[in-house]
């Protein structure tokens, strides 16, 4: 640093990468990165208004990420799930919410009113798709659901005091088929859409992209 020296680590750079990150904007340093080995350090390259010396310290080849690679997503997914392996454990049989809100140190019992069979919740509870499975399971109705539900944001400890339906809004059969055609034919229109006719010809076909080659 006293030099002026600063150490950087760019991940992800693709072989049609403009930008790498921290770095600046250089088609022809990419080039050189791709053109390189592992362990290889490239000849210093002017980038925006920095000169960078890089050293190509890891290669992900197509197919199965490696481990280091994977663990930056996973790690948080096996950690919650330990998190709430713990909690579970700590609330054990559940027969009451108020005995599983002091096991869990006093928590607050909340009330999710007029849930939803999209799995949408009420409050500050999110989408909980299990939650609300075991919210319309009728061996549920009018009593505390025997085991701790692992959501996507915590652990839950259900009781489902009522199960009821609600009117249909529009029951007028000919106009719900008019909104479905007309939404079905709103998301064809999309090329993002999996349902787009160019979105299913790019599936089916084998398609080899080779911009890095022209540019």
């Amino acid at each position: 640093k006293a030099q002026g020296i600063i150490k950087n680590t760019a991940t992800d750079i693709t072989p049609v990468s403009y930008e790498v990150r921290g770095v600046g904007s250089s088609r022809s340093f990419v080039r050189a990165i791709y053109e390189a080995s592992k362990g290889d350090v490239l000849k210093p390259e002017r980038v925006d208004n920095n000169y960078i010396v890089a050293v190509v310290t890891e290669v992900n080849e197509e197919g199965t990420a490696s481990v280091e690679s994977a663990r930056l997503s996973v790690d948080p997914i096996l950690r919650n799930k330990k998190k709430a392996a713990l909690l579970v454990k700590k609330v054990g049989n559940v027969t009451t919410l108020e005995a599983a809100a002091t096991a869990l140190g006093g928590k607050t019992i909340e009330t999710a009113d007029s849930v939803r069979a999209n799995g949408s919740l009420s409050g500050s509870f999110g989408y909980e798709p299990r939650v609300t499975g075991a919210a319309f399971n009728p061996a549920n109705k009018g009593k505390v659901v025997p085991a701790v539900i692992e959501g996507l944001s915590g652990i839950f400890v259900v009781r489902v005091n009522n199960v009821s339906s609600t009117p249909v809004m529009d029951g007028d059969v000919a106009t719900q088929r008019n909104n479905r055609y007309l939404q079905a034919k709103q998301a064809y229109a999309n090329q993002y859409s999996p349902n787009n006719p160019i979105s299913i010809l790019r599936t089916a076909a084998t398609i080899k992209d080779k911009r890095q080659v022209r540019y």
